[in-house]
């Protein structure tokens, strides 16, 4: 319970406090200071903290204060108090972020972690319905680095739930492979090129960035995010795409 506690915020000597009243009852200062042997004044101290939270409190008997724990459905109520304000400074930072941010940002995410947590989140804040435009240079790969469990559990579940859309431009000679692993097939559409592209490299092209993709033995991620680069690489795509085929 103790470590909790702390996790919630409380000081040490407000945790303290708690759990002693929490042994003893409803009692006055006096009772707490002969528990826990601080000093009058840290009592005191603590017990504001405590009232601050609505977790305690404080009853006049015989000009005596007396001090008892409140329902601790309180905690539950502070914490759904303190999301609000999270989301509320979330929003407010993210905001000031836009505002302060350069013409351009560039971003590197290495390692599986990182790109499994950096997809799901883009996932979660791509307008549902829109589509994202892919030029492969591999077939496979992404499947074998990210994971099978993680592409059925997280990805294409979250794809679904989002309807999120993607054109595929891949190479003519990976046309049975792209068959293969496709998964949620309505919402994608694949079209394959004559060109060699049989890299180990991947452009996608976001509503708000292109990421260039490398799924090696150590694979990375590099995010830019500049709108007139990723405008000039949808229109790349796009030209692409009219000559590709079915």
């Amino acid at each position: 319970m103790k470590e909790d506690l702390q996790k919630m915020g409380l000081s040490h000597n407000a945790i303290l406090v708690y759990l002693s009243l929490l042994k003893i009852g409803e009692t006055s200062v006096g009772s707490i200071i002969s528990d826990l042997k601080l000093h009058r004044q840290s009592i005191y101290n603590a017990l504001e903290e405590l009232e601050d939270r609505n977790m305690v409190f404080k009853n006049i008997k015989n000009k005596i204060s007396h001090y008892k724990i409140m329902n601790p459905d309180i905690l539950i109520e502070n914490a759904k108090k303190q999301e609000i304000i999270a989301v509320r400074l979330a929003k407010t930072i993210k905001e000031s972020m836009k505002k302060s941010r350069h013409e351009h940002e560039i971003n590197v995410y290495d390692g599986r972690e990182k790109i499994k947590r950096y997809i799901i989140n883009k996932f979660r804040n791509f307008p549902a319905g829109e589509t994202v435009h892919i030029i492969n240079g591999y077939s496979g790969k992404f499947n074998d680095i990210i994971g099978n469990k993680f592409m059925d559990e997280e990805y294409e579940k979250l794809r679904t739930k989002r309807k999120i859309y993607s054109q595929h431009l891949a190479n003519e000679k990976f046309r049975n492979e792209f068959g293969n692993h496709q998964k949620n097939k309505q919402l994608k559409q694949t079209r394959f090129l004559p060109y060699n592209l049989t890299h180990l490299s991947t452009t996608v092209i976001w509503p708000n960035c292109v990421n260039i993709q490398s799924f090696t033995d150590d694979p990375f991620i590099i995010e830019i995010k500049n709108e007139k680069l990723r405008i000039s690489h949808l229109e790349q795509f796009k030209l692409l795409w009219s000559t590709a085929k079915k």
